[in-house]
């Protein structure tokens, strides 16, 4: 069991184990990266899911290769997004006028800067969702391979 680092919310950490259902990881998935944007982008992700979930709702993050490509994958059976705020959550400041989700902390730059960070690596995020059933965010990065391509910084195994 592999622990987590901390993420804080609200001014609280939470620190977490990594439990796997089950081994799917023939090999290593090496990219290379910043890797501190890239870990700011998965913890906004896991953060957001966390603040759009009612407590004990199992949140899922999982990081696989689609050809040349790293997909990272944060899961909720949260709250969703609606259709109206699905065309919004990019924008700047943007908050979603529902209200068991307005009442939580947050400026609304999170995932402006993640969708930037992450396209700044040649990648694309998604979303999608359904009201009351969950979201699913992906970000999707260019560059995988099976072996290090260097001693770039950055340069790790994904797993």
């Amino acid at each position: 069991m592999a622990k987590l680092p901390g993420i804080s919310v609200f001014g609280a950490t939470l620190q977490s184990e990594l439990r796997p259902k089950k081994s799917v990881r023939p090999g290593a998935i090496w990219i290379t990266t910043d890797q501190g944007r890239i870990t700011q982008v998965i913890s906004n992700l896991i953060t957001n899911s966390c603040k759009s979930s009612p407590p004990s709702i199992s949140i899922s993050v999982q990081i696989g290769r689609q050809g040349d490509q790293v997909v990272i994958s944060v899961e909720d059976e949260g709250f969703g997004i609606s259709p109206k705020d699905m065309a919004e959550i990019y924008a700047p400041f943007f908050r979603s006028d529902r209200k068991v989700i307005r009442n939580e902390v947050g400026t609304g730059l999170g995932l402006v800067i993640s969708k930037t960070l992450v396209e700044l690596h040649g990648g694309e995020i998604k979303a999608s969702s359904t009201v009351d059933v969950g979201t699913r965010m992906q970000v999707i990065l260019p560059g995988a391979s099976d072996a290090p391509t260097g001693q770039r910084t950055g340069s790790a195994p994904v797993d």
